[in-house]
């Protein structure tokens, strides 16, 4: 036990990975200053607890040993080169669909760095197929657009009242912060276009027209809790805007806050069977994305690893984000007892 508390005492190097991060030096981690001050109160928090926070790209990494990274010091951002064996956790963005964050990944296992959260998970919830093998009775069918038959096997399985197969939702297999998502036709599924769209999955469209009547939203939504090994630490509603299907804010969105004891209970219950199935896995945080059907029926859309956690440009809704902050640093302490006992 001595040697555990020794080794927290002493100062720490954790790699935080983010895909909004530079991949190139310049003088900041981030192009904006919202984005910069999130990550700046982070690493505070990090250091009052002796853990020096370097943030990066998965597409810095330089010559196979180090990774390119900028780090807060002494009120100012700081560019270095960390070395591979100097790091001890890394709370990683690697989405295993791109070479570079797979160069990453292997630079980091070789090395022994605890990963936040455990790649096994991060690859089940990033890969929207794998995710629908894990919940399959929560998530509307989902198929790689590569597959023989794909018009037929969508129409097979999609039989609830609650999904609508006129139009149907193509997006990228890996993606995230709602990029590269389009609405088509049914009709297109099996056209060359889209069998040729490789990385590319196709759902029918669970219509959540019908809102959350306990929290007083109409129209199409999804709901997003933010959860720290099984506890909700947060949450909000996304409303797409009128005549669209996508609720995201890169589409127009807008996002409505609640207090947390306002969620309703038939979420929290899907919140807890989602993380039963995950709860070999410590530490971890990540998002649940779900709607109601016109049937009444809750589905989860997707999983994130790394859900957002930087505050609007003007600043009003920092205190939002501080417990999140915290949780974070959280899980970077369990990773750094974890690892130590493993050492």
């Amino acid at each position: 036990m001595n040697d555990l508390i020794q080794y927290l005492d002493r100062d720490t190097n954790v790699l935080l990975i983010v895909t909004l991060a530079a991949q190139k030096p310049q003088t900041k981690p981030f192009n904006k200053e919202n984005e910069n001050a999130t990550y700046e109160h982070i690493s505070s928090l990090c250091k009052k607890k002796g853990i020096n926070l370097y943030i990066s790209h998965f597409a810095n990494t330089i010559n196979d040993t180090a990774v390119l990274s900028w780090r807060f010091q002494h009120g100012t951002w700081r560019m270095t080169e960390l070395p591979a064996s100097e790091i001890t956790v890394s709370y990683a963005d690697l989405p295993q669909n791109f070479p570079e964050a797979n160069e990453l990944r292997n630079l980091l296992v070789r090395h022994g760095v605890f990963c936040i959260n455990d790649l096994q998970m991060s690859d089940a919830l990033t890969d929207k197929v794998l995710t629908y093998d894990l919940f399959p009775d929560l998530i509307p069918p989902t198929f790689d657009t590569s597959i023989p038959h794909l018009g037929t096997r969508l129409l097979a399985d999609s039989f609830h009242t609650d999904l609508r197969t006129d139009k149907i939702i193509l997006k990228p297999r890996y993606g995230e912060r709602g990029k590269g998502i389009e609405v088509i036709d049914f009709l297109e599924v099996d056209s060359a276009r889209v069998r040729n769209m490789e990385g590319y999955i196709v759902q029918p469209i669970m219509d959540s027209d019908s809102g959350i009547p306990e929290l007083g939203v109409s129209g199409r939504h999804d709901l997003r809790m933010l959860m720290y090994n099984g506890e909700i630490m947060d949450f909000f509603v996304r409303v797409a805007p009128d005549n669209n299907f996508i609720c995201n804010q890169s589409h127009g969105g807008r996002i409505a806050y609640f207090p947390l004891h306002d969620l309703p209970e038939r979420f929290r219950k899907v919140a807890q069977e989602v993380d039963q199935s995950l709860s070999q896995y410590m530490p971890r945080y990540y998002s649940i994305d779900v709607g109601v059907g016109r049937s009444g029926k809750l589905w989860v859309y997707e999983l994130n690893t790394m859900p957002g956690i930087v505050w609007n440009a003007a600043g009003t809704d920092k205190e939002r984000y501080y417990g999140m902050h915290k949780s974070i640093v959280n899980a970077i302490i369990i990773g750094m007892k974890q690892t130590a006992i493993t050492r």
